[in-house]
């Protein structure tokens, strides 16, 4: 239960919403789900700013963004939370990342498809085949890619979902993901061609605003 913020956060109301949880997460079986089903719940509204960095290059845009009230951005939150524990790896998928944008630009065999919900246009980033560690990002074709944040995923584990941290990160930019989509809809933004981004909003970008 230590896990379920949004119980958690239930906790302090006395609503029928929280008994109604708190049973469920008593049974056995829903006890397994309920903190991965929770937590999607617990994806609050996000203003966020996109950032060009300095992997990017002429094969490949590459941008992250920075939620706000935050003073990194996502990839910088990655690099900065699994460096101590897991530099080599981290190293790694950095110097891909820049020979991705540098050299190679993006093929199908430096990620997997599919690691968000359908529509999202999730991938994840791996610095070898049998890592533990996982970067998310949204694929724009292979002309640019935006990064989100990942973490750690044990072996024990058999997906996303199976780890509440990583799969919040996976939510997040799942969110962003889906808000862009909406923003390029209503012509506030757009991948072009060469990987470069239109925005017709200063690169800032809220939920809030697209329903």
């Amino acid at each position: 239960m230590k896990n379920c913020s949004f119980v958690c956060y239930l906790s302090n109301l006395s609503s029928p919403v929280f008994i109604f949880f708190t049973l469920l997460c008593k049974i056995s079986l829903i006890s397994e789900i309920c903190p991965i089903f929770l937590l999607s719940l617990n994806v609050s509204k996000v203003k966020f700013e996109i950032f060009e960095l300095s992997l990017s290059g002429d094969k490949a845009r590459i941008y992250s963004v920075m939620v706000e009230n935050e003073t990194d951005t996502l990839y910088e939150k990655f690099v900065l939370e699994n460096i101590v524990g897991h530099k080599k790896e981290v190293s790694n998928i950095d110097d891909r990342l820049y020979l991705v944008g540098h050299e190679t630009g993006l093929f199908a065999e430096f990620f997997d498809t599919k690691a968000g919900q359908y529509g999202e246009n999730l991938c994840t980033f791996k610095d070898r085949p049998g890592s533990k560690l996982r970067l998310f990002f949204i694929e724009y074709g292979f002309a640019a890619i935006i990064l989100g944040s990942g973490g750690v995923k044990p072996k024990t584990s058999r997906s996303t979902q199976d780890v509440p941290g990583l799969f919040r990160e996976n939510r997040l930019l799942g969110q962003i993901s889906i808000t862009l989509q909406k923003a390029e809809k209503a012509g506030h933004f757009k991948v072009n061609r060469n990987g470069s981004i239109m925005s017709t909003t200063n690169y800032i970008y809220n939920t809030a605003d697209y329903g």
